[in-house]
């Protein structure tokens, strides 16, 4: 049941409202004779609640209450009707919220462990892969190094099973002992609140996700699976005096002596740039392709998450896999 609510100065004298406890502290919940008292301080004005009872919903409303952001003192003298009549207006809206879940406060740290504050764990998969292609199609090396880490909001230390899939040949790092159950993988870590790193892992021998064929006029990207965000970095001949291009997708530009190509998403159906390149003399290019790609939901890494599990508490888990370009380049001779 919401008993009050009162509008105080940042010295607790009283603007608006019938009842100034004493010993008013924010922005803290706390307990008095057996009442709760919320508080949400606005400029240098504190709004303060009084109740005895009440549901996560009207804990909501509250927090949601919309004031000027520079409300003061001669607000609310001058307009004391205008700010009681919305005060009590709350007090109507909070109190119909009784119907569901009625918690009574006997114990306000135990409330905010247990029923406010949501356990979660989020875990990030990231690969790099490190490749080196040529036009022709021919894969000289291709590994990727993966990283998994986390950020931990559970609020205590706990006992966690990380379960995931992987491929044939992965190679684990980094401290961490991998289980195995049911034709499951696992790790079984204990941990507490932060942000860390769990282990590192390569995996050698992969599948390039993109090559690109050269072609009379240019060249065609052919890539295994979706990409984003990529920039390719295409040498020119030294002595070329002349230079036009065009591109089935992205935008192109010539920054010296290359052309910068960027796609925000290149689909497996591929792309292709046309170059027509004028130049003093015949030659070979030495530089090779350089090429950069990320893909922050993929569904392609070589380790997923499949599960996050506790015996001990009730938690939410979130799982992010990620690929992205490390050191990945195309020979053109």
């Amino acid at each position: 049941m919401i008993e009050e609510i009162s509008i105080l100065t940042e010295n607790n004298i009283l603007l608006l409202g019938t009842t100034r406890p004493k010993n008013i502290t924010f922005p803290i919940e706390q307990q008095e004779n057996g009442k709760i008292m919320v508080t949400k301080k606005i400029n240098n004005l504190k709004i303060l609640l009084i109740l005895s009872k009440y549901t996560p919903d009207q804990l909501y409303l509250f927090n949601q209450l919309k004031l000027p952001k520079n409300l003061d003192e001669k607000m609310v003298k001058t307009n004391y009707f205008k700010y009681f009549s919305m005060l009590q207006s709350l007090k109507i809206k909070l109190n119909l919220k009784e119907d569901t879940k009625i918690l009574p406060f006997t114990n306000i740290l135990k409330i905010k462990e247990n029923i406010f504050r949501v356990k979660e764990f989020f875990i990030d998969v990231v690969e790099e892969f490190r490749c080196v292609v040529d036009c022709d199609l021919n894969v000289y090396s291709c590994s990727v190094f993966g990283n998994i880490s986390y950020k931990s909001f559970i609020g205590k230390l706990c006992e966690l099973k990380i379960f995931f899939e992987c491929c044939e040949g992965i190679r684990f790092f980094g401290g961490q002992n991998v289980f195995q159950k049911d034709h499951c993988y696992f790790f079984h870590v204990r941990m507490s609140d932060g942000k860390s790193e769990l282990c590192k892992y390569v995996v050698n021998e992969v599948n390039p996700p993109l090559f690109i064929k050269k072609l009379s006029d240019g060249y065609e990207l052919l890539p295994k699976l979706k990409l984003t965000n990529v920039k390719l970095k295409i040498p020119l001949p030294l002595s070329a005096y002349s230079v036009s291009f065009d591109v089935s997708i992205g935008k192109a530009r010539q920054v010296n002596d290359f052309i910068e190509w960027d796609i925000r998403n290149l689909e497996e159906l591929g792309a292709k740039i046309t170059l027509k390149i004028s130049t003093l003399q015949k030659e070979n290019v030495n530089s090779n392709i350089i090429i950069q790609f990320t893909n922050k939901n993929s569904k392609n890494t070589n380790l997923r998450i499949k599960s996050v599990q506790s015996t001990e508490t009730k938690i939410v888990s979130y799982a992010k896999h990620e690929i992205k370009s490390e050191d990945y380049e195309i020979r053109i001779n």
